[in-house]
């Protein structure tokens, strides 16, 4: 069977059900088993987001023509309920499952998403606290593998997935410390005679960076995730100044092997 081009989305951190986070640009009724029964009509903010998480899905299929689609969601699907937040549309776990799959399935329908097509949907665990296991229920409901870190090997090129990493940094420093945990990966599988990635994918930060590191011929491309959430109180207390990134990040890899990162498209 002959090769094929490989077009990798990278999407992170929708926190479904978070009061600043994705969700339709209409209005959703909750209902969970007779009770607690609640309704939510978007933000003008979120009504921007959804249009914004449209045009990606569209930009992947312009993109993405006779091309494999993988498509990696790299942890913290929902927002959960957590450290007594306010910041939620729903504190029930199956209303924040509602939303985040009305969310996705627009965006895998309107991009061409396609299994027989040899496509593939991968979903990685993220944040306790926020996700519990719901985001394994998630990624079965959506036929997806589920992983708590994510190695594979595409076209001969090794990718790693985790939503934990390294931060973006600050000002003048920004990507440092990003590229500095790029060069300790290299190291540490060099020690430990593993295989050494040519990309890792991370997120979390809800920001997005790209770095490399350059060693012996061998490049580590770096990719740190934006979100899809805008700031909640907890942000502006943690990052105060700091924007928050909102959009997806892809690369292609194509039947050669070459690895080509894309600009993130961002809001």
């Amino acid at each position: 069977m002959k090769t094929r081009h490989a077009y990798i989305v990278n999407l992170s951190d929708t926190h479904s059900g978070g009061s600043t986070a994705l969700f339709p640009d209409y209005r959703m009724d909750f209902d969970h088993n007779g009770k607690f029964a609640t309704n939510h009509d978007p933000t003008r903010e979120q009504k921007a987001m959804f249009q914004h998480w449209l045009k990606c899905a569209e930009i992947v299929k312009a993109e993405s023509k006779g091309k494999r689609i993988i498509i990696v969601h790299n942890g913290d699907a929902l927002e959960g309920f957590h450290h007594g937040s306010i910041q939620t549309i729903s504190p029930i776990a199956a209303h924040q499952i509602q939303i985040h799959l009305e969310v996705f399935e627009a965006f895998l329908k309107k991009s061409g998403f396609s299994p027989k097509n040899g496509d593939e949907l991968h979903y990685t665990s993220g944040t306790e606290s926020h996700t519990n296991w719901d985001e394994f229920g998630i990624a079965e409901h959506l036929n997806a593998q589920f992983h708590d870190e994510l190695q594979m090997s595409v076209n001969g090129k090794n990718l790693w997935w985790t939503h934990h990493g390294a931060n973006s940094g600050k000002g003048a420093n920004e990507g440092d410390s990003y590229r500095t945990w790029l060069k300790s990966i290299y190291w540490d599988c060099l020690r430990e005679y593993r295989t050494k990635p040519d990309a890792v994918i991370s997120a979390h930060y809800h920001k997005s960076i790209y770095q490399t590191y350059v060693q012996d011929w061998h490049t580590i491309h770096g990719i740190l995730l934006p979100s899809w959430q805008m700031k909640t109180r907890y942000a502006y207390r943690a990052a105060p100044f700091q924007r928050n990134d909102i959009g997806m990040s892809c690369l292609t890899v194509s039947a050669e092997g070459i690895i080509n990162v894309k600009k993130s498209v961002l809001l």
